[in-house]
């Protein structure tokens, strides 16, 4: 698959996770450049299709995490949830996932993540 056609298929869920975490459509659009940027490097290092989805979700949601921390540092007003509940859901044991079932948030009984986003 061309890289063009791999960019065209992923682009929209990538930027839509760096628009929920960081909440600006224009550095939604940076991120998801910077992603796509990297991927081309990364490409060969892919390990098939199966892994590329993830990789593409986890270093936007890395990057999306980097971008608020570098706003917070500059001064800028970010909500400490907001930092906190990207972190969490960074995390291998997370049991909701939200960049991979977007519909996961709020919806099991007992689930207590709303969309801070």
């Amino acid at each position: 698959m061309a890289f063009r056609q791999l960019v065209e298929r992923h682009q929209a869920r990538v930027f839509g996770v760096a628009l929920r975490l960081v909440g600006r459509h224009a550095d939604a659009e940076d991120l998801a450049q910077e992603v796509f940027v990297q991927l081309h490097g990364f490409l060969d290092r892919i390990q098939g299709p199966e892994h590329l989805l993830h990789w593409l979700l986890r270093t936007v949601a890395h990057r999306s995490i980097d971008h608020l921390r570098r706003e917070a540092r500059q001064g800028r007003h970010l909500p400490l949830e907001v930092l906190d509940g990207a972190a969490e859901a960074l995390a291998p044991d997370s049991p909701h996932d939200p960049w991979l079932r977007p519909s996961c948030i709020g919806c099991c009984s007992g689930c207590s993540r709303t969309p801070g986003w």
